[in-house]
């Protein structure tokens, strides 16, 4: 029997009717200039893993330091406060690299946006993210 046959015979058995083109239905909705999208963060998280793995040491002792959430976003917030353009590199508020310091921090992040405290620009398409922390007039407006 050939593959596409049994397929199709398969997907009858479990569905009712053919899969339908939903490809018209999706909407692009265009971004503001300077905002980010999740595969933007994403990106940003391999090129920062890229870089660091090739600073790593072939042998290390590692020993895990233990960050909150709420830790990290109170060290998030002072760095962009102690800063002259109030603008951090979404890289420099990793505190190491460890899967459960890259996991917090940017947990951390998240939190701080959905709280409307902070803010991810980017200039332009595959530039470096910041970081920026948001005025009390924009909070209230959004």
């Amino acid at each position: 029997m050939p593959k596409n046959l049994r397929s199709s015979l398969s997907r009858g058995l479990h569905f009712g009717k053919e899969a339908s083109d939903l490809s018209s239905m999706q909407e692009i909705i265009p971004l503001k200039e300077g905002e980010v999208t999740t595969q933007d963060l994403w990106n940003a998280l391999k090129k920062l893993a890229r870089k660091n793995i090739a600073k790593m040491p072939l042998k290390a002792n590692i020993q895990h330091e233990t960050h909150t959430v709420e830790e990290l976003m109170d060290t998030i917030i002072s760095k962009i406060e102690h800063t002259d353009k109030k603008q951090v590199p979404f890289e420099e508020c990793f505190p190491a690299f460890n899967r459960h310091a890259i996991t917090t921090t940017f947990l951390a992040m998240l939190q701080l946006v959905r709280e409307h405290r902070v803010r991810f620009i980017q200039s332009s398409p595959y530039e470096d993210i910041l970081i920026e922390k948001r005025q009390e007039k924009e909070k209230e407006s959004d």
